[in-house]
């Protein structure tokens, strides 16, 4: 099961939705064998706390009878910069924290990447976007901006972190 969590702000996010609904069956390349590809996604708002993102998630959980162990992988998806998702009230090292709320219903493979951040530069240490507007590499600066928010992410929920790391 993979849970998408889009901010309305983010490109396109409304044709992602409609991507969603559309993809359901997929064909398995090694035994060419059809299976229903299952998702959950929801959207976010400029104004909501990463706290009620995470409470309507475990909601979403619920409601879809899914519990302990069921979400394989967790995608977030809007605008970022380094250390930062425009995500709901934003999401940063200060309120990462919350996620610790989903750990539960990640299944335990600690070896693959259970959250997915699309969103331009997160991961970077340094910003991707010049004074004039220009667009800049990403880089890693060990301990910069980027790399405490994955780190503080990964701790949260238990699990890899992936993000971008340039525009």
């Amino acid at each position: 099961m993979i849970y998408y969590i889009i901010d309305v702000r983010s490109p396109n996010a409304f044709s992602r939705s409609t991507e969603l609904l559309n993809r359901t069956i997929t064909k398995d390349s090694d035994t060419l064998q059809e299976f229903e590809e299952k998702y959950l996604y929801h959207f976010v708002y400029p104004s909501q706390s990463i706290r009620t993102i995470v409470s309507d998630t475990i909601r979403f959980i619920l409601d879809a009878k899914l519990g302990a162990q069921t979400i394989d992988l967790i995608r977030l998806k809007s605008h970022g910069r380094s250390g930062y998702l425009q995500f709901g009230e934003g999401l940063d090292v200060s309120n990462v924290a919350e996620f610790a709320a989903l750990a539960k219903f990640m299944k335990r493979d600690l070896s693959s990447v259970g959250v997915e951040i699309f969103g331009c530069g997160v991961a970077s240490d340094t910003p991707t976007v010049g004074q004039r507007g220009e667009y800049l590499p990403g880089s890693t600066q060990n301990g910069g901006r980027g790399t405490n928010f994955l780190k503080r992410f990964a701790n949260a929920v238990n699990r890899n972190v992936k993000a971008g790391l340039n525009i």
